[in-house]
């Protein structure tokens, strides 16, 4: 690290120490909050907005004791700290506040809303809320996104009565053949040692059978996806994310 990086650094350190010794010190919620709000804005302003503490500090900051101007630039930033952290719901939360309060339809703002509610579990939007072609681009989004999650529950139930028939349903033909000859096989030998009144062996192997092939043939079935919609959704993910690849830089999306 050269010297002119270390003294910034250094100096960065020695701020978010100094702000957080007043936070401290401070019996005022209020003060406590501003004495945050420098802080987070002391790592977006250095670029270090993926730091753990960003989040912390964003997290700390009560907007009721923050003035309009404040509250504004504090939900759009907080909206962007939450979702570089993965904390999508908390994102959409502070992203549709922002919009209440600011009446902000540009496209960034509609674009960061969303990339927040696509990646979150519990929240959805409609096409009042939208330009069409951004309604165009969520729409791709959240049907790649269905189609990525769902099980084809169909195929995977077929192994469990033919062991293997799974995965060639799913156009897996050397493994589904390859799993249903080891369960075949492994199912004459249990047969083998019970006739010959091998009953201790017999039982042994059935129990690995079942552990190790039975049971690893119904697990890796339902990780596979069929061959020809895996084709599909590599191709309806280019064209998704070439579509918001050319949204993001005409519209980048930035800290305020």
């Amino acid at each position: 690290m050269s010297s002119a990086n270390a003294q910034q650094s250094d100096s960065i350190g020695d701020a978010l120490l100094r702000l957080e010794k007043q936070y401290y010190v401070s019996h005022s919620a209020e003060e406590k909050t501003h004495l945050s709000l420098q802080k987070m804005y002391t790592y977006i302003q250095n670029h270090l907005e993926s730091d753990e503490q960003c989040l912390i500090e964003c997290k700390r900051i009560n907007p009721d004791y923050l003035n309009a101007e404040e509250r504004q630039l504090y939900l759009w930033n907080a909206a962007l700290v939450y979702f570089l952290h993965n904390d999508f719901a908390v994102s959409v939360d502070a992203m549709r506040a922002y919009q209440l309060m600011t009446k902000d339809t540009s496209s960034a703002c509609q674009l960061l809303h969303i990339l927040a509610v696509n990646s979150s579990p519990y929240d959805s939007l409609s096409e009042k809320d939208l330009s069409p072609q951004l309604m165009e681009l969520y729409n791709c989004l959240a049907t790649e996104k269905i189609n990525l999650a769902r099980q084809n529950t169909k195929y995977n139930w077929s192994s469990y009565i033919v062991p293997g028939s799974g995965m060639m349903l799913k156009g897996y033909i050397t493994k589904g053949s390859t799993a249903l000859l080891l369960n075949a096989g492994s199912g004459l030998l249990v047969y083998s040692l019970f006739k010959h009144a091998l009953y201790f062996n017999s039982f042994g192997y059935a129990l690995l059978t079942i552990s190790k092939f039975y049971v690893g043939n119904n697990v890796y079935t339902r990780k596979l996806i069929p061959k020809k919609k895996y084709e599909l959704q590599k191709i309806k993910l280019s064209i998704c994310h070439a579509q918001l690849n050319e949204f993001l830089i005409q519209h980048p999306i930035e800290f305020k």
